[in-house]
């Protein structure tokens, strides 16, 4: 049995260590940290593999066990590979969804809630699968065998890795870009709501200055004339704010 120094027996007990290819004298250690999704959130977790003399290692927590030669280590790591592969298409598929919503006008509610909620999780993704890119590249590079099937095997869970990091990237990229827009949009929103605060300041002022009048004792004013004419303006007011609430939705709804 593989006798550890004391150093890296807490690296590999450490579920907090990263991706990381240690090189001894006497073993090497591949940490590969990869994650999972559950209940919607991201959680990593650490394969940890010791190679002494070609006898392969896997420490679970607690023990040893023995993986038997490196086609049983391909064995082992290509469906937890093919996992996050799965992973990230499923969050990159909710991104495009959320895209399509957003584009398509539809209420989109508690977007920042959302937003952060998976930009958090893409993020974490993002930092977990370029460790996992560095440290699994170090490791072929290392244990390049002169078996070419076991290389092409290798190389495609590399290749497995690297892909699910593009695509964690550019979901990232799309995201930013639906944020940037729905940020634009909602200035946009904001501008048109001052710009209608200003139009009703202008149309009302004046109007407020006519009834205001209608308290002084002055001759030849609008409706002075008669009875009622405090009753006319208001409804003259009333007039005036439901044809700029009609005309500013019709705007908003051209827009």
């Amino acid at each position: 049995m593989v006798k550890l120094n004391e150093f890296h027996l807490e690296d590999i007990k450490s579920s907090k260590h990263n991706s990381a290819f240690i090189q001894n004298s006497n073993y090497n250690i591949l940490i590969l940290k990869l994650f999972t999704l559950k209940d919607k959130k991201i959680e990593p977790f650490n394969l940890n593999l010791i190679i002494e003399n070609n006898k392969i290692y896997h420490f679970d927590g607690d023990n040893f066990i023995k993986i038997d030669g490196y086609d049983a280590l391909f064995e082992f790591l290509d469906p937890k590979i093919n996992k996050i592969l799965e992973i990230v298409a499923i969050l990159s598929n909710k991104i495009e969804k959320l895209e399509n919503r957003f584009y398509e006008n539809q209420d989109l509610d508690n977007f920042n809630k959302i937003w952060f909620f998976n930009k958090s999780n893409l993020i974490k993704m993002s930092r977990v699968l370029s460790k996992a890119d560095e440290a699994f590249k170090e490791f072929l590079k290392f244990y390049h065998s002169e078996n070419q099937d076991l290389n092409i095997k290798f190389d495609d869970l590399l290749e497995h890795i690297q892909r699910s990091n593009k695509n964690t990237d550019y979901a990232i990229e799309n995201l930013d870009t639906i944020y940037m827009v729905h940020s634009t949009y909602k200035d946009e929103k904001i501008q048109k709501s001052l710009y209608a605060l200003t139009m009703l300041s202008g149309i009302f002022l004046p109007l407020n200055f006519i009834v205001g009048f209608f308290g002084i004792n002055t001759s030849s004013l609008p409706f002075s004339s008669g009875t009622g004419g405090t009753y006319y303006v208001v409804l003259i007011l009333i007039i005036s704010a439901l044809i700029f609430a009609f005309v500013l939705h019709y705007i908003d709804r051209k827009s």
